[in-house]
């Protein structure tokens, strides 16, 4: 599928339906850089906790954040 058959002007609900649509064969990776060895050496797991409702945004753990 072909990138012009989505507009910055199509809402949401659309470009879903046209995503849904589409076959994993539809979509054009070509953009998107191959994984080197760089970015796997650099990569962290994330483990989701699956009791947790995941379909609303939460705010990541500060542990790493000093306060002065």
């Amino acid at each position: 599928m072909s990138n012009n058959q989505f507009s910055l002007d199509m809402s949401p609900e659309e470009r879903h339906r046209k995503l849904v649509k589409m076959s994993d064969e539809d979509i054009d990776y070509s953009d998107i850089p191959e994984l080197d060895e760089d970015f796997l050496e650099n990569a962290k797991l994330v483990i989701i906790n699956e009791t947790q409702d995941n379909t609303s945004p939460s705010i990541p753990p500060t542990d790493h954040i000093r306060h002065i």
